[in-house]
């Protein structure tokens, strides 16, 4: 491409209307920046030649917040013609530019690589962002050769310039350089030596558009504008349109805020068991259905959101499904510190809730705080609170979808995982200024199950139907005000879900004699298992089966923290199992009905119960014979 005069330079005539919101970027353009190429009448004319203002005037580039160590480089990429001052009512007012030629800077002179042109690279560094972000429009024929002015031309639909679409470029701009790779000279910089941030200025640099580097790793550049000086005039600020809601610093050319490149911290993310947050649960603990939890989520808003207008935070906290989420019970609150109690925020003036909940199978909810004007809460920790109740859903597996990341267009990239039976998980991440989501704080939870298989004698050997139990939490099925039966929702055959809400008590092993019990908390630890006491009220006299020998067992029920369920039958020197009728057997757990004495197990209590029983049947016939061998030989003495 032969390198283009001066002349040959297309212009485009802008209108500036104001700034709706400032870069995603680590380096934030002020509206200056933005406000220089908004809503932009472009009459591209190849012939015109470019006409500067003052082309011997020049300006200043002040770097608030200047981040410490670091050098800020500026680099003129295009130039500012034919200013047009704005009408206004108010003679007490700066004057404001209503509209401005914008005109690329040409290459230096004497070099023909296209690399080191300005103009070359703005375009690449445009089709690029468009290959990757389908919603930017196609590059006009009429700019080729001036692609500063047609980046002034992209807005949001609403005659302002769409910053974020030209912080997509800039992400993918190459600095000019020559054959030798010798980066083009800046027009100036400043650097803060100092150990804590500052305002600084970039002085003695001709008008015009810049762009600002920041040569930290992971830095982005901005796009700032320079005040502009016409027919002795100098303009600080921009027409803004009525109703943007932009400050007065936001509309003023010349400034721009920097930004740290530390990212978003994450947020943590803790589990209680009560309302006042005092009994924290560990990651992995476990519950029961219809148990209600509360949730805490800490944040922080970086002190840069007071640099911003339209600084935005979000909060997205997402649960699986066998969650309830309490919209109710949502409360954000601010302190000065991590741990602080915190200042109960109003809802709907401080910030907002969007609660959704997909359909089956998936039933992921998800809930977006926002907070309304961040940039007056710069610099607090935030802490959002809310519980949720565990629903009978946990009992099945499902699916859970989460937003992991963000793509450069600003759009969510989610990710669906399979969740397993039992387990419910709730994560929580951040967006902060549009910058893509942080990574998860986590919290997940558990709820265990209790089977076992009813078994007779006989041709019932190997299941037993229509037995009832009744299921007590501990070691102990004697009924109190206190210890009172589980009531229990039959949700199929010989399946029983943990309901607080039901007033059924009754559970009956199913057609093969299989009876489970499902949404039960359970221990996390060998030692501190969570007991249940199983009673037998009736078993199936039809058959044969004597109602007057019935199962009374616990359950020693245990889960990991990877959700792994363990049950065994207690052995311990008070449990209820004294008759051996519960019994383990490859790994499950079966008990036992029978006709009569003679067929109890022969192992264990059970063997001992039964030795006893002979013995006292044996010692009663003995007492029998000895009584009758008695009166017989006292009948006997008489006689004769």
């Amino acid at each position: 491409m032969k390198t283009s005069t001066h002349a040959e330079k297309a212009t485009a005539r802008t209108a500036a209307h104001g700034v709706s919101r400032s870069f995603v970027a680590l380096i934030v353009a002020a509206v200056a920046a933005i406000a220089t190429l908004l809503a932009m009448t472009c009459v591209p004319q190849a012939s015109l030649p470019a006409a500067h203002a003052d082309p011997t005037d020049m300006s200043s580039i002040t770097v608030m917040n200047a981040q410490p160590g670091r050098t800020y480089e500026a680099y003129r990429f295009a130039t500012f013609s034919d200013v047009t001052a704005a009408a206004s009512e108010d003679p007490k007012e700066d004057p404001k530019v209503a509209s401005l030629d914008v005109t690329t800077v040409e290459c230096p002179a004497g070099h023909t690589d296209d690399g080191w042109c300005w103009n070359f690279q703005l375009r690449e560094a445009y089709r690029k962002a468009q290959r990757e972000n389908a919603t930017l429009p196609a590059l006009a024929t009429a700019y080729e050769y001036n692609v500063a002015a047609f980046l002034a031309t992209l807005t949001d639909g609403d005659h302002q310039l769409a910053g974020d679409q030209l912080a997509t470029v800039l992400d993918r701009l190459e600095m000019p350089m020559g054959v030798t790779s010798a980066v083009v000279t800046p027009d100036g910089s400043v650097t803060n030596e100092s150990n804590a941030a500052q305002n600084l200025t970039i002085s003695d640099i001709p008008e015009g558009w810049y762009v600002v580097v920041d040569n930290t790793p992971g830095a982005r550049k901005a796009a700032v504008a320079t005040t502009i000086t016409a027919k002795g005039t100098t303009y600080t600020k921009f027409r803004l349109n009525e109703g943007t809601g932009q400050s007065a610093i936001n509309d003023a050319l010349g400034k721009f805020y920097a930004k740290d490149v530390d990212p978003q911290t994450e947020p943590t993310k803790r589990v209680y068991t009560d309302a006042f947050h005092t009994t924290e649960q560990q990651f992995g603990s476990n519950f029961s259905i219809g148990d209600t939890l509360y949730y805490r989520v800490d944040a922080h808003i970086s002190a840069h959101a007071a640099n911003y207008d339209d600084y935005t935070f979000v909060i997205r906290d997402q649960a699986t499904r066998g969650l309830t989420v309490n919209e109710s019970s949502v409360v954000l609150k601010e302190s000065d510190t991590q741990d602080g109690a915190g200042t109960k925020l109003t809802k709907d003036t401080h910030y907002k809730v969007d609660l959704k909940t997909a359909p089956a199978p998936d039933k992921t909810t998800t809930m977006d705080v926002s907070v309304i004007s961040p940039n007056k809460h710069a610099g607090k920790f935030l802490h959002l609170e809310y519980s949720a109740t565990i629903n009978a859903d946990i009992v099945e597996g499902g699916t859970y979808t989460t937003t992991v990341s963000t793509n450069a267009d600003g759009t969510d990239v989610s990710k669906t995982e399979d969740v397993d039976a039992n387990c419910v998980k709730n994560q929580a991440r951040i967006k902060a200024n549009k910058e893509g989501w942080t990574a998860l704080a986590s919290a997940v939870g558990f709820t265990g199950s209790i089977a076992f298989t009813k078994v007779g004698v006989g041709g019932q050997a190997d299941g037993l139907q229509g037995a009832h139990f009744q299921v007590f939490k501990g070691d102990s099925a004697t009924q109190s005000d206190t210890n009172k039966p589980l009531t229990f929702k039959k949700v199929g055959d010989g399946v029983y879900n943990y309901d607080p809400s039901s007033k059924d008590t009754d559970v009956v092993s199913g057609t093969k004699g299989t009876v489970t019990l499902q949404g039960l908390a359970a221990g996390t630890q060998p030692g501190a298992d969570q007991q249940y006491t199983l009673k037998e009220t009736s078993t199936n006299v039809e058959l044969g089966y004597a109602q007057s020998i019935l199962a009374l067992f616990t359950v020693n029920h245990m889960i990991s923290d990877n959700g792994t369920v363990t049950n065994t039958v207690s052995r311990s020197a008070n449990d209820n199992n004294h008759l051996g009728l519960a019994y383990e057997e490859q790994n499950a757990i079966k008990v036992k009905n029978v006709k009569n004495f003679t067929q109890l197990p022969l192992t264990g209590a059970a063997g001992v119960a039964l030795f006893t029983v002979l013995a006292l049947v044996l010692g009663g016939s003995a007492a029998v014979l000895t009584v009758k061998y008695r009166r017989t030989r006292k009948q006997l003495d008489e006689a004769n």
